[in-house]
Order: C-alpha cells, then sequence, then structure tokens
C-alpha cells in the first residue's frame, strides 16, 4: 500500500511517455471492447536526485491467472532498448488505475527483482475531463520500518513535465489529429476557419455588448459616462476605414492571386496526368513493337 511521506527524489516526466501511456490504453481497450487494465516498463536515467522518466515500452501481461508481469519478456525487452539506447536505464513500470493496491504492490515486488527500488506511474483512464491536472499519479519505492520490519513501500511523489523540442512539435502534431476521411489541406483550412468563426463571434458579442451600454446611456436608463465614451470614440479612430479604393484594390489583387495559384496547381496536376498517361501508352507501344518485331524474325 502507498504510505505518506514526500520523497527526496524530484520526478522530471516527459510527455512521450504520457503518449505511449494512453496509447497502450486506448489501443487495449478498442481490441478488447471493454475495460482492461495495462502493464509496462519505465526508461529513464537519475541525475543525482533527479529522476528523468523518458521513454517506456509495453509488457506482455496475459496469463493463466490474469493479469502478470512475463520476466523473461521484460529482460528481453530491456536488452534491446539497451542496444539502442545505451544512455537510459531500467526506472520501473507503469499501469492503469487509480490507486495502489495489493495487485500493485505484488507487481512492483516482481519488477523490484530486474530493477532496484523501482518507480510506479498510475494513469487514471476514467478521470473526469473538468478535474484540474493531469490523471498521473508516480510512486517512488522507499525502505520503511512498518511494524518493527523493514519493508519497501510506495511512496507517492511529485512530478514535474519536462519536454525537449522535438516532444514539443510532436504534442502541437498530436492535438490536431485530423478526422477520419480528411484530407491534411483540408483538416488545416478546416482549423483555421474554425478559429476564426470563434474570433469573429467572440469580437461580435463584445461589440454587441458595447453597443447596448451606449443605447442605455442615451435613453437616459444609465448614468452617461464620458470617459467610456471617450474609450470607444478612439477605439473607433483606431479601426481602419474599410470602403477606401487602396483597400478594394488589395482585396481583388490577393484574390487574384489565390485564383491564379489554384489555377497553375490545377494544371500541373493535368500535366502530370498526362505525362504519366504518355508513360503508359508508349510502354504498351514498345511491348506490341517487339511482339511484332519476334514474329517477322520467326518468318
Amino acid at each position: 500500500m502507498a504510505q505518506e511521506g514526500a520523497p527526496e527524489e524530484v520526478v522530471q516526466l516527459h510527455p512521450l511517455v504520457l503518449i505511449n501511456v494512453s496509447d497502450h490504453h486506448t489501443r487495449v481497450r478498442a481490441q478488447c471492447q471493454q475495460k482492461k487494465r495495462v502493464i509496462g516498463c519505465l526508461l529513464g536515467k537519475h541525475k543525482g536526485r533527479v529522476v528523468e522518466v523518458a521513454n517506456s515500452f509495453e509488457l506482455a501481461n496475459e496469463g493463466p491467472g490474469g493479469l502478470h508481469v512475463d520476466t523473461t519478456f521484460l529482460l528481453q525487452r530491456q536488452e534491446q532498448y539497451r542496444q539502442t539506447f545505451g544512455d537510459l536505464e531500467l526506472l520501473g513500470w507503469y499501469s492503469t488505475g487509480k490507486d495502489v493496491g495489493q495487485t500493485e504492490m505484488e507487481w512492483n515486488k516482481t519488477i523490484a527483482g530486474v530493477c532496484e527500488n523501482p518507480m510506479c506511474l498510475l494513469l487514471d483512464p476514467d478521470c473526469k475531463s473538468a478535474s484540474r491536472g493531469l490523471p498521473v499519479k508516480i510512486y517512488l519505492t522507499e525502505m520503511r520500518v512498518v511494524g518493527g520490519v523493514p519493508t519497501n513501500v510506495l511512496i507517492q511523489a511529485a512530478y514535474e513535465i519536462e519536454a525537449i523540442e522535438a516532444e514539443r512539435i510532436a504534442i502541437d502534431q498530436v492535438s490536431k489529429i485530423l478526422q477520419k476521411g480528411q484530407s491534411g489541406v483540408a483538416g488545416q483550412v478546416s482549423m483555421t476557419l474554425s478559429n476564426l468563426q470563434s474570433a469573429m463571434l467572440l469580437l461580435r458579442k463584445r461589440v454587441a455588448g458595447i453597443q447596448s451600454v451606449l443605447q442605455a446611456m442615451h435613453a437616459g436608463a444609465i448614468p452617461y459616462d464620458f470617459g467610456l465614451v471617450r474609450q470607444v470614440r478612439g477605439l473607433m479612430q483606431s479601426l481602419p476605414a474599410i470602403s477606401t479604393s487602396a483597400l478594394k484594390e488589395s482585396l481583388l489583387t490577393e484574390c487574384n492571386d489565390t485564383l491564379l495559384i489554384t489555377y497553375l496547381a490545377s494544371l500541373t496536376q493535368q500535366a502530370q496526368a498526362l505525362y504519366e498517361l504518355t508513360e503508359k501508352v508508349g510502354a504498351i507501344g514498345a511491348g506490341k513493337f517487339s511482339k511484332r518485331r519476334q514474329l517477322l524474325g520467326a518468318f
């Protein structure tokens, strides 16, 4: 069971680990069509009192007795990762769940046979979306005296998210995953238009609020606020005039440029298709000519 007390180590958790654990849980749930726990191992490095969790891999956990830790498979994967990522070592294990229980303590005991003082990461897949913070808990193994007997216990530790530039880019791409059947360009255009629509609706709401206040002051429903009127007048004067000939010419030029680019792109696609068709026809003609020469040579 988990014990109270703050460990001395500082845990730095990379977003890649959270993505791996979430993906593992999602795939297993989609395949089994039911909620099912998953198990895996955590990789990282120690830097003094700082524990950096940088990567993870899945464990085969199916057996006749239900979920268990396959140590043979664990050792094989550990050796493979050691050959590829020599600077990463086995830090502990991860699973899905809310709190540490008897099952988690048994898993931790098994992992401890391979990794000294393993750490544990629990991801709660049933958390409410309105809850603040990540649904992740990290526990560190420490030796405590329980009932006069030295015992390994799991102590919940605080953690901080540490991301490198590549992970930031990957997270940004994951957050913009397109819907099924949507092309890349169409998805980007749709997202841009959606953001633009949200901004315009918010602007319209704010302008309607200012208009209602001015109308109420004009009707005498609320006291006249000269300071507010001066701010509104200054805001209106700072807006560009939208009926000038220069603006219309600029919009027309931009529209023509867009249409021209679209037209050139269409011509390029048609030329590529014509080139591929010509190559195919040439290949067919060359094959027929070769057969004809063989027939003539036979006579």
